[in-house]
């Protein structure tokens, strides 16, 4: 009997550290499944085998746990592949065993993400192998239990940011997993029908007519500036949002009570924060019998709550009193350069989000690729600045969670890299760099539909939300932001494709740059539905200029030159 595999993506696949010898066999061994080869069982035990011998050589902890999460996915897959109830138990036995991993002697978001993602392996094989809700849902809770993110870490954001967004995520598709066989009751997450008009603080949304669930809530957090947390639900809920002034002891709170809704079992009850203005979340029972969410605020910090359609999302964030204060410094002159820190590259879809596609090629790649070029030309250009990618490997990150983390680390600039691409045969690729902003053309809501993974008419309902939201100091800074990298990654690709069409700086709905504090755009490099831009997209040497063009734009901001 053999096994097909195919779009094997997991949680990261261990791409994040290319140089190490510890887990080289794990790496080739997931690019070759990757491709949807056809391996015979007995190929699967002699790679099993294999990884096992890499794993006992193994010295450190982190090239331990990755091989040992390898391991796991294979021996799932024999299970598959000879449908003989031992292999699957042996699986079973090894993903319980590697979980008990000693770790290192240094705390480590990425080995924490690791041995979740382990864990996750164990959630997926009693889901989706063996058919057994109540084993899965009991495999979730525990990882729920041990990895929940404390923010309190000393390394919660900085180097290790990246592992602390594969933790998350990796909880986030735990829950899903727990919960894949239980029928389309229990996961309708992503269909839900016609989508009602986005909501800002205070607001309720249209009544549901069939019974919806919360499913998750994240909080983001671990700067000293902001905070972001979000509220998951498989439907449109109906909510409403309360608040109390902070009396001696007690500090200010926000809540938000969202009714008729039940609560999958593995979500947390408590999450201790203590950055960004937020000191800590606690879900209970709202009086009217759905669930509350309790947010308590540090002094001076503000909030605001809006919703995010299609998968429905209540989204609050906090802003410090730092933050405040520093929204607040003094006007520039007139050509002065930006006081930047902090930037932060944001590559667009990733994991399961392939984005856009031609051939082999994948948007979630490609953006990677360019966006890792650009943030070591942009660390040689200004080495007073730091400069932090949103992810470093192939892996999921919800939009709303590349914001807050723009938001949480403070950062001063926040730019989305994609690649275009039209469903009808184009005439003219080209770039393209957005803006957040109420005005949004009519040609580019199909667009932001893509990107936002939503409907053009949720696009639409976002423009009563945004005007709400927005900054007039960020919407101008944006947009000066927007044409400096415009014009330099027009220049960069026009070195290689001479006839690279200028489609200009417009104005779209993402949600991913919803909510920033910063100057924030989204850029659209090049058509992957345009066979010529494609095809050198495959190119080392057009990717690279791309990337030098995207840095030169954002080093002419921050230097005002």
């Amino acid at each position: 009997m053999a096994l097909v595999v195919s779009g094997v993506a997991g949680c990261g696949g261990g791409r994040e550290s290319e140089g190490s010898d510890d887990h080289v066999a794990a790496q080739a061994l997931e690019t070759r499944l990757e491709g949807g080869e056809t391996w015979p069982a007995e190929r699967l035990r002699a790679e099993l085998a294999a990884l096992d011998a890499e794993r006992e050589a193994a010295t450190d902890p982190l090239a331990r746990a990755r091989l040992a999460r390898a391991a796991g996915r294979l021996a799932r897959w024999l299970a598959l592949a000879t449908g003989e109830t031992g292999d699957l138990t042996h699986a079973r036995e090894r993903l319980v065993a590697a979980l008990a991993l000693a770790p290192p002697a240094e705390p480590s978001w990425t080995f924490e993400a690791e041995l979740c993602e382990v864990g996750l392996e164990l959630v997926r094989l009693e889901s989706i192998d063996a058919h057994d809700v109540p084993a899965a849902q009991r495999a979730a809770a525990d990882l729920e239990a041990r990895f929940r993110v404390r923010d309190d870490r000393p390394d919660a954001v900085g180097a290790d940011a990246p592992g602390q967004l594969r933790l998350l995520d990796c909880l986030r598709q735990a829950r899903r997993s727990a919960t894949e066989q239980m029928g389309p009751a229990a996961t309708r997450a992503g269909d839900h029908g016609d989508a009602g008009p986005a909501a800002d603080a205070g607001s309720t949304t249209a009544p549901s007519t069939s019974p919806v669930t919360m499913t998750d809530v994240s909080v983001y957090a671990g700067g000293a500036l902001g905070a972001r947390a979000v509220l998951r639900f498989d439907g449109h809920a109906t909510y409403e949002v309360g608040q109390s002034q902070a009396v001696r002891r007690k500090p200010a709170t926000v809540w938000i009570d969202a009714h008729d809704v039940t609560v999958l079992p593995m979500i947390g009850e408590r999450w201790r924060v203590g950055s960004g203005g937020l000191l800590q979340v606690q879900r209970t029972t709202s009086p009217t019998g759905g669930a509350r969410v309790v947010f308590e605020l540090a002094e001076g910090a503000h909030h605001r709550v809006f919703v995010l359609p299609d998968p429905f999302r209540v989204v609050v964030d906090v802003e410090s009193r730092q933050s405040v204060a520093r929204s607040l410094r003094p006007q520039l002159p007139e050509g002065a350069p930006h006081p930047t820190r902090l930037i932060v590259i944001d590559p667009g879809h990733g994991g399961t989000e392939r984005g856009a596609t031609a051939g082999d090629l994948r948007e979630s790649h490609l953006a990677l690729d360019i966006a890792t070029r650009a943030a070591i030309l942009l660390r040689r250009a200004l080495p007073g600045v730091r400069v932090l990618l949103t992810r470093q490997a192939d892996i999921s990150v919800s939009l709303e969670e590349r914001t807050a983390m723009a938001n949480a680390v403070g950062a001063d600039v926040f730019v989305s890299i994609h690649l275009n691409a039209a469903d009808e045969p184009v005439e003219h690729g080209g770039v393209t760099t957005f803006v957040l902003d109420t005005s949004d053309p009519r040609q580019a809501v199909r667009l932001a539909a893509r990107e936002n993974g939503t409907s053009a008419r949720d696009v639409t309902d976002l423009q009563r939300l945004l005007a709400g939201l927005h900054r007039r100091e960020q919407v101008a800074l944006s947009r000066e932001l927007a044409e400096s990298i415009h014009r330099g990654t027009l220049a960069g690709g026009r070195r290689i494709l001479h006839d690279l069409t200028d489609r200009g700086v417009r104005s779209a709905m993402f949600h991913v740059l919803v909510g920033a504090r910063m100057p924030a755009v989204l850029l659209e490099a090049s058509f992957l539905s345009k066979p010529e831009e494609a095809e050198l997209l495959g190119t080392t040497r057009y990717r690279q200029a791309l990337a030098e063009g995207i840095a030169a734009g954002i080093e002419r901001y921050v230097t005002g030159s």
